[in-house]
């Protein structure tokens, strides 16, 4: 299974490039349908990953500022690839999306379409405006699968492990959420790939949902050592409330139902033991 690989130096990307044994990465810069004719002119691919986008740092409040990187790097880049795939025919196409793009409270299946879009009732950020405009701009292509991860996080430290911002943050909601434990991820994706399973639109999350507050008691049972040291916290259920102490545009909380992976023959695990072996392993 030969693989081009774009954004492999990103949070994503770098499991990716650890666990393919045959691919080439292309930077998301340099992505053009030229550029990619000419990658498949001297090999031939039998997929495109796609772990490229632009997320904002250090949250997503800061794509409101620059959202002309946002619509090059989650609507422009997705665009190139479908019309290069339009071209060729012959490859398939995986896009990593996010579940950022839906607000619930109970578990949504593949069925239900985005419900923080540009045409929903919902506020929504930019950031999820673009990523729900992306996965519209890929599923038009064939031979897709679109893959939502949700608040990523493993036991390696860093700024965008759910894990490490918890244990930053003074002010926390602390509502039910799914989570994605990164290298699970990417073994479910590849498992799409290399066991060609139907095409579409999976969420991979780990099983079950969990609140802010029980991770760091989770973190303070397994790894005490993280949280001494850490801001004292104030933990909030109500949202509005959230809100009203942190000056930041809306968030994203959701459930989403993992079935459709699972079903598929890949086992994700619950997200208490994913994040318990990551607290007790942690780097």
């Amino acid at each position: 299974m030969s693989t081009l690989l774009i954004g492999s130096t990103g949070y994503i990307g770098k499991i990716f490039a650890d666990k393919l044994d045959n691919h080439e990465a292309l930077s998301y810069k340099d992505v053009s349908v030229q550029s990619l004719l000419n990658k498949f002119t001297s090999m031939q691919f039998d997929n495109i990953i796609n772990c490229a986008g632009f997320v904002g740092r250090p949250s997503v409040d800061a794509v409101e500022n620059h959202k002309e990187e946002a619509v090059h790097g989650n609507i422009i880049l997705p665009s190139i690839l479908v019309e290069f795939g339009n071209i060729i025919k012959n490859v398939k196409i995986l896009h990593v999306s996010t579940g950022c793009c839906f607000d619930s409270t109970e578990p949504l299946d593949e069925s239900v379409s985005p419900n923080l879009d540009w045409n929903s009732k919902s506020k929504c950020n930019f950031y999820a405006g673009t990523k729900s405009m992306s996965e519209k701009i890929v599923a038009r292509f064939p031979q897709h699968y679109i893959c939502r991860l949700r608040m990523p996080f493993d036991n390696k430290d860093g700024d965008r492990n759910l894990i490490s911002k918890l244990l930053k943050y003074e002010n926390v909601l602390s509502v039910k959420n799914s989570l994605t434990h990164r290298g699970e991820f990417v073994d479910a994706c590849l498992h799409l790939l290399e066991n060609e399973c139907e095409y579409g639109i999976y969420n991979i999350v780990n099983s079950g949902a969990i609140t802010s507050q029980r991770i760091i008691e989770l973190a303070s049972k397994y790894a005490p050592s993280l949280v001494e040291n850490t801001p004292v916290k104030r933990f909030y259920e109500n949202i509005d409330e959230f809100y009203k102490k942190v000056n930041c545009g809306p968030r994203s909380n959701c459930i989403l139902s993992n079935k459709k992976i699972l079903d598929a023959g890949f086992e994700m695990r619950g997200v208490e033991d994913a994040l318990i072996d990551s607290l007790k392993n942690w780097q």
